[in-house]
């Protein structure tokens, strides 16, 4: 594996493992409930990504004009994917208040691996291995033995 690719998937792993625990540390304190605290991440989200946008247009690294060379379809599957961004963010807020951290991210990703790599085959027709059906067969069955008491 390439070295860039290495550095950039342990941020993302970085960023994912802290993300849940910096939210849990605000709504814990009880001075916001879940809609209060995910209407200000998303607002402050927006901002960032205004400034990020503004400084990719003046690199020229995008254009103002970059929603025309999007046809009906593609804009769709962004409107799809931005829901499922909110409704996937707004639910998670809501878990992360009841419940530990480690149990529901132990119990989400299993899941949220085994289903991808289903969507992946039949919908993408993204490649089936041995190892990668293996892989999938461990990581359910790790999450069999995490809920054996």
């Amino acid at each position: 594996m390439e070295f860039k690719l290495i550095v950039y998937m342990m941020i993302i792993i970085l960023c994912f493992s802290l993300n849940p625990f910096l939210k849990k540390k605000i709504l814990n304190k009880q001075v916001l409930n879940t809609d209060e605290y995910f209407m200000i991440n998303h607002f402050i989200i927006t901002g960032l990504l205004l400034v990020y946008f503004i400084i990719l247009i003046k690199r020229k690294k995008c254009s103002m004009n970059c929603w025309a060379k999007l046809d009906r379809y593609d804009i769709i599957y962004i409107l799809l994917g931005s829901f499922t961004s909110i409704i996937g963010a707004r639910l998670l807020i809501s878990l992360i208040k009841k419940k530990d951290i480690t149990y529901l991210m132990v119990h989400l990703q299993p899941v949220v691996i085994a289903l991808t790599f289903i969507v992946g085959y039949v919908f993408f027709k993204e490649k089936i291995t041995l190892n990668k059906i293996m892989g999938i067969l461990f990581i359910l069955t790790g999450l069999i033995f995490i809920n054996r008491n």
